[in-house]
């Protein structure tokens, strides 16, 4: 996700105390600066450098660019506007109310000047997601089935699908996919703002997140996503994960149902679900020490699961410090996930399995 941010810039002057005004001002705004509209967000930040801070950031319209705002060094009770080469590109002066956000915005040199108006709203990113169009990144084909790569934003290497087909329920799915993606934009434009809010622009900050159908049949779509990135906090970060759509019905599959009652809620430690589950993770082999640490430390969960045509995939949950013991999925043979499954499940795993 590429965040290269450049608008304008607010101060603020409050007629109210300040501890009382940064009250005010701390949550979602929308509203205009000028004839444009805007969508402003003011929160606390626990900066790594700097302490505990008033910090804000707002974008245009339904730009996932964005420009944050800090206050003036003095008394002035102005905020600086900073664009993504941390250059100040303005000045706000604001009153802030219950019910509205009043303001005025003034160029560096003081030769522009315009009017901000907001109030109060439910969410800062909800006029990006209603303005966001897809745009056809390229067709693709996965075995025979035909498939489009797009994005919701112009150069943005995030991507989503849109299936082709007339099967019952791709529209559905799709729309499911859609604001899926909308919701990785978003983890992107937080991940890079935290970072500059955090600890400025001398820091780089990343996020990424590379999706691929690894299943799709005429009941089920199966996606993954590797998704990683640095936000400004004490580590980068790392995470996997998979969804199953329900092609026939339009929706995210529960996959808690396709296992028996006792491990739909959880796989217990030690329980023969997870015995065997942990016998194919080690292998086969005798273990190492780093192999018994990672057997001490990872556990199955029902959420980490996702059917493959090899056999259902477990991915192990293992703590940050440890994620190294994740590793790749643990692959339970259909034939061998018998016993532990639902009769529901034992219906939906012919779809995944060879005749």
């Amino acid at each position: 996700m590429k965040l290269s941010l450049s608008l304008p810039i607010l101060a603020a002057i409050f007629a109210a105390p300040a501890l009382h005004a940064e009250d005010c001002l701390e949550r979602a705004w929308n509203g205009t600066l000028g004839k444009s509209r805007i969508s402003l967000e003011f929160r606390t930040i626990n900066g790594l450098e700097d302490g505990q801070a008033l910090k804000g950031r707002y974008y245009y319209g339904a730009n996932w660019t964005e420009l944050v705002l800090e206050r003036a060094p003095g008394d002035g009770g102005e905020w600086l506007e900073k664009d993504g080469k941390d250059a100040v590109t303005g000045r706000l002066t604001l009153e802030c109310s219950a019910g509205s956000l009043s303001g005025r915005w003034r160029s560096p040199d003081g030769s522009r000047s315009l009017e901000l108006k907001a109030t109060p709203a439910a969410s800062y990113h909800a006029q990006r997601r209603q303005g966001a169009r897809s745009q056809l990144l390229q067709s693709a084909r996965f075995q025979g089935r035909a498939y489009e790569e797009i994005s919701g934003e112009r150069g943005t290497e995030l991507k989503t699908f849109r299936l082709k087909g007339e099967q019952p329920g791709i529209a559905a799915v799709n729309e499911l996919l859609w604001q899926r993606h909308l919701d990785t934009l978003e983890s992107a434009a937080d991940c890079l703002s935290d970072g500059r809010l955090q600890r400025g622009e001398d820091h780089g900050y990343e996020y990424s997140l590379s999706s691929e159908i690894v299943e799709w049949n005429d009941t089920f779509l199966v996606v993954t996503s590797n998704e990683g990135g640095y936000c400004g906090g004490a580590h980068p970060f790392w995470g996997y994960g998979g969804q199953t759509f329900n092609l026939a019905e339009g929706k995210v599959e529960k996959m808690e149902k396709w296992l028996a009652a006792e491990y739909a809620g959880d796989i217990a430690a030690d329980s023969a679900l997870d015995q065997r589950l942990r016998k194919i993770y080690a292998g086969g082999t005798a273990p190492d020490e780093h192999m018994r640490e990672c057997l001490e430390a990872i556990a199955f969960t029902p959420n980490a699961l996702w059917p493959r045509s090899s056999g259902l995939a477990f991915t192990p949950q293992a703590p940050h410090v440890l994620s190294a013991c994740a590793g790749e999925d643990v692959i339970l043979p259909y034939a061998q996930a018998q016993p532990f499954l639902s009769e529901y499940g034992k219906a939906q795993v012919k779809h995944f399995q060879k005749p």
